[in-house]
């Protein structure tokens, strides 16, 4: 009877271990094209930890187990997404697609929408661009967020434990070599003050979410937006970060800010909230 022989090992069983030191010998699999080899290096060398960049490395050769490649093998007659029930659950899809996902993407530190993610869209391009920038913070996080994503599935299709989005953003900062809330990001977290600022950060009651809200006007043409929601534990559920063109007062980014942090929070199903607005500089 035929089965699966893994060659990086003698007795053929696959493991991650023998998997990492495969790719780190310098194998590769047959699909490798010219223009998406020289990706391979740059992220195996990369600081995060080893399970999260075999899963990227795994999705980029599209052999991560989504319903949509396990029905093509014959293992599921299933296709559709176990999160959302409405989609099937390709590797985009249970990456990036799927709606449960779009609160994930946009209030983590990365502020990233994908609520319309074309039919064009190519993972490998998309993670070789990341790598290029070679900034160490931007690739740790994507990959780490991945694999939490990928995590919280699972949890759901094999132990029927359901977790909110915020439980991903948590196992990510777990997993992060560098600070999940990045080096030079412009929101502050935690309660973190700023320069010359007093006022302590407090708790709002229970089953309140707190919403902090800045806008930085410089002297550019460009303004910054910045928005961080709290829960009565001072846990973080959400952040984000805007530019939009320079107002000529204070008091009309003042405004703008609230707005955009409205339908924000709006947007992300955060209905119980109490709006805070730091001092404008």
């Amino acid at each position: 009877m035929d089965r699966i022989f893994w060659m990086a090992k003698e007795d053929g069983r696959y493991d991650t271990k023998s998997s990492y030191e495969f790719i780190l010998q310098g194998h590769t699999l047959a699909s490798s094209s010219g223009a998406t080899s020289g990706i391979w290096k740059a992220l195996w060398q990369s600081i995060s930890i080893p399970r999260c960049k075999e899963l990227i490395w795994r999705a980029c050769h599209d052999i991560v187990p989504v319903r949509a490649v396990l029905v093509n093998r014959g293992t599921v007659t299933d296709s559709i997404c176990p999160l959302c029930g409405d989609e099937d659950e390709t590797l985009v899809h249970a990456f990036f697609g799927c709606s449960e996902l779009a609160p994930v993407w946009f209030s983590s530190p990365l502020s990233m929408d994908f609520r319309n993610v074309p039919d064009t869209f190519s993972l490998v391009q998309w993670l070789s661009q990341i790598l290029k920038e070679g900034d160490e913070w931007l690739v740790d996080s994507v990959f780490t967020l991945m694999w939490a994503i990928w995590e919280r599935r699972n949890k759901w299709c094999f132990e029927q434990q359901w977790y909110p989005f915020d439980y991903v953003l948590r196992r990510a900062f777990s997993m992060a070599a560098v600070g999940f809330n990045g080096g030079d990001g412009g929101v502050v977290l935690h309660g973190q003050r700023r320069e010359g600022d007093r006022a302590k950060w407090r708790p709002p009651q229970t089953g309140i979410i707190k919403v902090n809200v800045d806008a930085s006007v410089p002297t550019g043409s460009l303004m910054g937006y910045g928005y961080i929601a709290r829960n009565s534990r001072g846990e973080v559920l959400a952040t984000a970060a805007a530019k939009w063109p320079t107002v000529s007062t204070v008091a009309l980014a003042e405004a703008m800010a609230l707005r955009w942090a409205l339908q924000l929070s709006l947007d992300l199903y955060l209905w119980t909230w109490v709006f805070l607005l730091w001092k404008l500089r």
